[in-house]
């Protein structure tokens, strides 16, 4: 096994989101999906936090399937917005559905979610220690303009 690094400290659930998930590059749609998900519902509040949760918000947004998570409406918000299983933020179960929209627009386009995401990727496989909450790449894709829907 690689070494762990500092941050997951003695906490099972954190240790087992390292040493499985985080950092393992995937083109999986649904993967992608829920880690893009996932990070938005943790603005503000810690990853423990949502890793507590992680199975709710599985289930509550049908296993990350995309097209299906693209038929939510409004009802379906408002059933969310009661479930204890995940964040109960209206605008960050909202963007999930609007993501996931997005995604449906990049398929018709002929891309895929794992196109743009890995088109910010930094090809160097070289191994780092200086690990940042930011970089270029992850600012360019903030700051790319998604398609309305």
């Amino acid at each position: 096994m690689p070494e762990r690094c500092p941050w997951p400290g003695d906490d099972p659930d954190e240790i087992a989101y390292h040493d499985l998930d985080w950092g393992v590059p995937t083109r999986n749609e649904s993967i992608l999906f829920e880690a893009l998900t996932l990070e938005g519902a943790q603005a503000g509040l810690s990853w423990h936090t949502i890793l507590l949760r992680r199975e709710g918000y599985r289930r509550a947004f049908l296993d990350w399937n995309v097209d299906l998570v693209a038929e939510m409406d409004e009802a379906s918000v408002d059933v969310l917005v009661q479930d204890a299983g995940i964040i109960r933020h209206r605008a960050k179960i909202e963007s999930t559905i609007t993501n996931a929209r997005a995604t449906l627009l990049l398929r018709d386009q002929g891309m895929s979610l794992a196109d743009v995401v890995w088109a910010y990727a930094n090809p160097s496989s070289e191994p780092r220690d200086d690990i940042q909450s930011q970089t270029a790449e992850s600012r360019d894709v903030a700051r790319t303009e998604t398609p309305r829907v």
